[in-house]
């Protein structure tokens, strides 16, 4: 047993950073765009420590009562991979043939509690970043009516090189929407609909040089 600090106690942060290195993974995957501040709300932030902090307490225990006695740095990153490796894994509970031909499987396993619990945290980040994006839009969109927006922005993106990938394909399509559109109380819309394409497109820094 391990009873006293050592420096050997430090590699829990290997296994706590393997477990957050996995939970980011979940949070790239469903949010591609813009990854690391969906990672930085509270819910993203929470998330990450909690797939961090189960293989970096298991670690710590497993060194303290001894059961580690060398290879300390393999056995942190291990553990994390370990643990991860148990989360995804699940187990064949059931077969039946079906009618015609083939089998249908039953699985389940600790795969589906992860899920369950990726959905909960993922679905809370997704609607604190649609809140933080149409705040951003609303104050810096600046004043305009839509036509003259998309005007702005096309002069202004000739600044960028290379030409920013898919932008003027976004705004052309906003544009033949906004002709068919009938309602009269479309501007506002359209503005937000577009500052919402150049925000997902180049982020909050580009989209203020393409506004200007």
């Amino acid at each position: 047993m391990h009873a006293a600090f050592n420096l050997n106690y430090l590699w829990t942060i290997a296994a706590f950073a393997v477990g957050c290195l996995a939970g980011f993974q979940a949070v790239y995957l469903r949010f591609p765009a813009n990854p690391l501040s969906a990672a930085l709300t509270l819910p993203g932030s929470f998330y990450l420590f909690t797939r961090g902090a189960v293989p970096a307490l298991i670690f710590f225990f497993l060194y303290y009562q001894g059961l580690i006695a060398s290879y300390v740095p393999l056995f942190a990153l291990a553990v994390g991979a370990g643990w991860e490796t148990v989360l995804r894994s699940q187990f064949l509970v059931k077969q039946t043939t079906k009618e015609g031909g083939g089998i249908d499987e039953l699985v389940k396993g600790p795969l589906d509690l992860l899920r369950w619990y990726q959905d909960i945290f993922l679905g809370q980040i997704g609607t604190r970043t649609a809140r933080n994006f149409l705040d951003f839009v609303k104050s810096h969109l600046p004043a305009g009516d839509f036509p003259s927006l998309c005007t702005r922005v096309r002069t202004n993106a000739g600044a960028f090189q290379p030409p920013i990938a898919g932008l003027e394909e976004s705004i052309a399509k906003l544009e033949s929407e906004f002709q068919a559109d009938t309602d009269p109380g479309k501007q506002d819309t359209y503005r937000l609909k577009l500052g919402f394409v150049v925000l997902h497109n180049v982020g909050k820094e580009s989209f203020k040089t393409l506004f200007s």
